[in-house]
Formats: structure tokens, C-alpha cells, sequence
């Protein structure tokens, strides 16, 4: 099967997730696994400092 050019991804490196429901072929960029997007957060860098927030006071509602 050869998809048209106006259709294809211009970047070719894409993982691409081809998926037929009946007549409807759809092709969608691949999504990274929960493993693969673990893996990538922590390979970035640790931030120098975590900022520390103040608890924000909430005001008591009424519930009806």
C-alpha cells in the first residue's frame, strides 16, 4: 500500500501505529510506552533546588 505524499510525515525517523477498523485505516505517530516515559524522566537532569510552597488556606464552605 503506498500513501500519498500530501498524507505522509515529512520526518521518516517517526514511529508510526497503523491501526484497520474495518474500511478505516488509521496512521498515527507511535506513543512512547509508561516504561519508555519513566525511563526518559529520569534521565533529565535534577533541578538544583525544589521550591517549597506555602499551604493556601481554603475557606469552610456551607454545604446545602
Amino acid at each position: 500500500m503506498l500513501i500519498p505524499a500530501e498524507l505522509a510525515y515529512e520526518d521518516t525517523n517517526v514511529d508510526l501505529t497503523i491501526t484497520r477498523t474495518g474500511d478505516v485505516i488509521v496512521i498515527a505517530p507511535a506513543r512512547a510506552t509508561m516504561k519508555e516515559m519513566i525511563a526518559k524522566l529520569r534521565a533529565m537532569p535534577k533541578p538544583p533546588s525544589v521550591e517549597v510552597r506555602e499551604p493556601i488556606e481554603m475557606p469552610e464552605r456551607e454545604w446545602d
